[in-house]
C-alpha cells in the first residue's frame, strides 16, 4: 500500500522514515508487511549457509534483512532478498 504519493529522495526518506516498516520504491512511500515466523527461520538459515560461502570464498558481506540498501536516488529496498554485486549498492549505515 502506497503511503506518501509525494516524490521523495533517499535522503528525505531515511530522515522521516529510517527503523519504521516503510520502504521507498521509485519515490513513493510503501507500507511493508511484517514477515512471520516460517519467514524467519528461513531467512536464518539461508543466511547461515549463504555467510558460510561467502566467508569461505572471500566474497564479502552478508547482511540481515533489515539492512537498508540504496539502490537509486529514490528506491531504498529493506525487506527483499537481494544479492549485490561489490559496487552496485550504498548501504544505508545510520539509525541503529
Amino acid at each position: 500500500m502506497v503511503v506518501h504519493e509525494k516524490s521523495m529522495t533517499v535522503e528525505e526518506f531515511w530522515a522521516v522514515y529510517a527503523g519504521q516498516p516503510y520502504e521507498l520504491v521509485e519515490g513513493r512511500i510503501v507500507e511493508v508487511t511484517p514477515a512471520g515466523f516460517s519467514h524467519g527461520t528461513i531467512t536464518s538459515r539461508a543466511a547461515a549457509l549463504l555467510r558460510a560461502f561467502v566467508d569461505a570464498h572471500g566474497l564479502g558481506e552478508v547482511v540481515g534483512a533489515e539492512t537498508g540498501f540504496w539502490l537509486n536516488e529514490h528506491t531504498a529496498a529493506c525487506t527483499r532478498l537481494r544479492l549485490c554485486a561489490a559496487g552496485e549498492t550504498r548501504i544505508h549505515h545510520g539509525g541503529g
